[in-house]
């Protein structure tokens, strides 16, 4: 699941966006400031099992716990921005936040 894309333009109801929507509104960020979050749901097949009669033979797998792995990829600055403000938002990411390179509007 490519999360959504966290800017000026964005209309949703996370906390990432809400937070640069803030800063861009008190002129702390420049207007071309993002982010990007990124959800992966993983499934791992933990065997095989066979069910039914000679004529109705199934093999059906068993699958264990899925596992939710999420990510932030964002400018230095708002990785910066993003710790001081909404901490407890990237202490949940199974990585620290991936740098990307700012986006400049000239």
């Amino acid at each position: 699941d490519l999360g959504p894309l966290h800017n000026v333009f964005a209309k949703d109801e996370n906390v990432i966006t809400h937070t640069l929507l803030k800063s861009i509104a008190n002129k702390e960020i420049p207007l071309e400031s993002y982010a990007i979050s990124l959800r992966v749901d993983e499934v791992i097949s933990g065997g095989t099992f066979t069910e039914g009669g000679y004529f109705s033979r199934q093999t059906l797998q068993r699958w264990n716990e899925v596992s939710r792995k999420k990510y932030v990829f964002a400018p230095h600055r708002i990785i910066q921005l993003l710790y001081n403000k909404t901490p407890e938002v990237l202490n949940e990411l199974d990585k620290p936040p991936i740098q990307m390179a700012d986006l400049k509007i000239k």
